[in-house]
């Protein structure tokens, strides 16, 4: 739903306060909206398990966690786990 405010100035053209006030809620709502964004990608956890993986590994998807006890393990000491 959109505001309208009505043009109380002489010099303004028609919808241009209108205009500005739109550019204004548009930018304040994509500001608002980015930052869930950032945070989420800043708080994401991703590690990768498969039966040809190690537990010496990185957990990454190129070289998985062999057991979910290991992923369990590297999840817990995560310390971005506790930033979210």
């Amino acid at each position: 739903m959109a505001a309208v405010l009505p043009n109380t100035s002489g010099n303004t053209p028609a919808g241009g306060l209108n205009a500005a006030f739109a550019a204004i809620c548009t930018a304040l709502v994509l500001a608002a909206g980015a930052q869930p964004a950032i945070a989420a990608q800043r708080c994401q956890l991703e590690y990768w398990v498969a039966t040809d993986g190690s537990d010496a590994a990185t957990g990454d998807k190129t070289h998985p966690f062999r057991s979910l006890a290991r992923a369990r393990d590297e999840v817990r000491a995560d310390d971005r786990r506790t930033q979210c």
